[in-house]
């Protein structure tokens, strides 16, 4: 049986890309990957101590499952907005000071 820390490890690794994924990127489908990344470490995280908790049945699964039907439809949610706003404009940035309400020249 492979111990909780090499799945906690895991999860820490796909945190941390998400996360800089996240904060590098300014293309919509990287965010929008770099989200899935996130909801994925959740995932294997909540998968792993559903596992070490409670062995045999319990919780675990059916919330995992949960997690990647959320992750699942963020992603097509994504994606179609993505290709509408594409058909629609020029290019797409993920702008922060435009979020922010600050004026960019």
């Amino acid at each position: 049986m492979i111990p909780l820390i090499w799945y906690l490890i895991a999860g820490a690794a796909l945190l941390c890309l998400g996360l800089f994924g996240l904060l590098a990127h300014r293309e919509p489908v990287l965010v929008l990957m770099s989200i899935a990344l996130l909801i994925n470490a959740a995932v294997v995280t909540v998968a792993a101590f559903a596992r070490y908790v409670e062995p045999v049945g319990g919780g675990g699964p059916l919330l995992t499952l949960g997690a990647l039907l959320v992750g699942g439809a963020q992603a097509l949610v994504g994606a179609a907005l993505v290709v509408r706003a594409r058909r629609q404009g020029p290019g797409l940035d993920a702008d922060l000071d435009l979020l922010q309400g600050e004026e960019t020249s």
